[in-house]
Formats: C-alpha cells, sequence, structure tokens
C-alpha cells in the first residue's frame, strides 16, 4: 500500500498573517509573466511581423512558418510561441474545429424506417445474439 503523505494546511490565524505577503507574490509573478511577453523572440517576431501575418494569409502553417524563421534566420521559435503571437498580436483569428461525423446537414426524411414491428427487431436481434456467443465459443470446442 502507498504511503500517504501528509500535509499541513495553515490555520486561519497563519492565512490573515500571509496575505499581504502572498498578493506581493502574485504582483511580482504576474510583473515577471508581463515581461515574459517581451521576451527576445516575440520582439523578433515584432519585427518580422508583417511577413508573418501575410504568409498566414496566403494560407501558410505555423509550422511551415517555424521552418521558415529556422531557413532564413537561423532562430528556432515554437509553433505555440508563434500561434500565441499570431492570435495574441496580429488578431488572426483562431480556426474553429468541428466535430466530425456527426453532422445531420443535408439529412431529409426518415433518417430510419422499418416496416417491421419492434417485437420482430427483438426477436431478430436476440437470433443474431444467440448465433455471435455460438460462433464466438467455437473454439473452445476444438
Amino acid at each position: 500500500m502507498a504511503k500517504v503523505k501528509s500535509v499541513k494546511i495553515p490555520t486561519l490565524e497563519e492565512i490573515e498573517a500571509n496575505k499581504n505577503n502572498f498578493a506581493e507574490t502574485l504582483q511580482e509573478i504576474t510583473k515577471e509573466e508581463k515581461e515574459g511577453k517581451n521576451s527576445p523572440k516575440r520582439t523578433f517576431l515584432k519585427n518580422i511581423s508583417d511577413n508573418i501575418k501575410e504568409a498566414i494569409q496566403n494560407g501558410t502553417s505555423f509550422v511551415g512558418i517555424k521552418t521558415a524563421i529556422k531557413k532564413v534566420y537561423g532562430v528556432d521559435v515554437s509553433t505555440q510561441i508563434i500561434a500565441d503571437f499570431a492570435h495574441n498580436e496580429l488578431g488572426i483569428q483562431k480556426k474553429k474545429r468541428g466535430k466530425k461525423g456527426t453532422s445531420t446537414e443535408g439529412v431529409t426524411g426518415k433518417v430510419f424506417s422499418s416496416d417491421k414491428t419492434s417485437a420482430q427487431i427483438k426477436a431478430e436481434s436476440a437470433r443474431k445474439n444467440k448465433n455471435n456467443k455460438e460462433n464466438s465459443l467455437w473454439f473452445l470446442l476444438a
């Protein structure tokens, strides 16, 4: 059995005493995250933003843009950074993804039709299940 780690939960007094420290720490982290948006790679992308926007409008994928940047400039930028830059800095909208195979567009009239009664369908289903069970057990008899 795995050993359960005990975690010390602070008391209400400890929480109250550390609220200001917690708020200051959150402000520092937020500041660091905002500064991270101005990383050298993002600054580089801003310098070639016109080319990136044109490439996207011409149908080039983020992977294609990444490959071109690596070949021409020798800078390795992840596709996620490029996508984030395109969406947040260039205003490129994200593509909407749909579920495959669930569309009912174009379906008209009855989807299922049968002249059989529900009792006939149940009886047929039971026969098929019985045959399937018999066929799936043949190897036990061999």
